[in-house]
């Protein structure tokens, strides 16, 4: 009963740091860059992820003489699991429930670089056929990837934020936290000492 208490608890907590970054995205305007949002929300958020993660191991560890590879890593991934649901209902109701228009703004004024480049890397392409560096059939072939990239880029909120954008994210993240809590649970764990 006491380990369920404390993975529920500390998952909890997990959540709500977690929850912490969907509100911060709405307190920048449209003119985020990109380097600004890898700065913040990612780099921030994994220091953040690990800390905790590696606290909340290490203080549940020092209870227990023998604390194998195995049990680190199943307290782990059952926290971020909880942390992750409680992220993906909060993201769910921010994003899709009560700020669906801002949410896409803000997407799309992060992708405006990468449409962007795609102009510039028509230019060069345009420049490297015309000095037959590369053939008029890879040309019209890498033009229309270009242009197929494009239009899945302006079409992806046409119909507004769906579902399923949320669950492929959570589905993401929770691979990534296995990658996560495996590292952690090789420095956690204790050695059996005979």
């Amino acid at each position: 009963m006491k380990d369920k208490e404390f993975i529920k608890n500390r998952g909890l907590y997990f959540g709500i740091y977690l929850s912490i970054f969907p509100f911060f995205y709405f307190l920048f305007d449209n003119n985020l860059s990109l380097n600004i949002f890898k700065l913040v929300f990612w780099v921030l958020w994994i220091i953040g992820v690990f800390y905790l993660l590696y606290i909340f191991g290490k203080e549940y560890r020092n209870n227990y003489n023998l604390f194998n590879f195995k049990q680190v890593f199943t307290l782990l991934y059952k926290i971020s699991l909880r942390g992750l649901l409680i992220l993906f209902v909060i993201e769910i109701i921010l994003w899709k429930g009560l700020f669906e228009e801002r949410y896409i703004s803000l997407q799309t004024s992060l992708m405006q670089p990468s449409l962007n480049g795609i102009e510039s890397i028509k230019s060069e392409l345009k420049k490297d056929s015309a000095d037959k560096i590369i053939g008029i059939e890879e040309y019209q072939e890498k033009l229309e990837k270009l242009e197929k990239y494009k239009t899945d880029i302006n079409d992806q909120w046409k119909d507004g934020v769906k579902i399923t954008y949320f669950i492929k994210i959570l589905i993401g993240r929770l691979f990534l936290f296995i990658f996560i809590n495996l590292i952690l649970a090789f420095f956690l764990r204790k050695k059996i000492v005979i």
